[in-house]
């Protein structure tokens, strides 16, 4: 049986127990309030990882992203980020040192950080 096969078995998995996970959500939260309806009118777009060029974009781009829809000023500013973590030398559960190696250096991962994701998942990997 090809490789391919089975990766596409794999993420049919996922995503049909992703679908599982937002329906039981959604009854929950339709009983506890009383509405009725789906609350997940969206689906998600997922994407592969296939370079270690977007896997730094992609963490680029979570860190950024509460700064996108106004949560925050910098991803410093977020509480919830590994942002801080990754920067500094305090303990942690976040592996910092395998994030840095795909930045190669701690400047290179602060640089990567100013940069204006969308523009780079637009023009590099053909993404909106």
């Amino acid at each position: 049986m090809p490789d391919n096969f089975a990766d596409k078995h794999e993420s049919l998995f996922i995503s049909h127990q992703w679908g599982n996970v937002q329906n039981t959500f959604s009854k929950k939260k339709n009983y506890r309030t009383g509405r009725r309806g789906g609350l997940f009118c969206q689906s998600i777009n997922r994407n592969q990882i296939t370079s270690e060029e977007y896997l730094q974009m992609c963490k680029v781009y979570i860190h950024n992203n509460p700064v996108k829809h106004g949560f925050c000023n910098s991803p410093g500013n977020w509480k919830y980020s590994s942002y801080n973590s990754i920067l500094s030398d305090r303990p942690t559960r976040v592996k910092r040192e395998d994030v840095l190696s795909w930045f190669e250096v701690k400047k290179n991962f602060i640089d990567y950080h100013q940069l204006n994701v969308d523009e780079v998942f637009a023009e590099k990997f053909g993404l909106r």
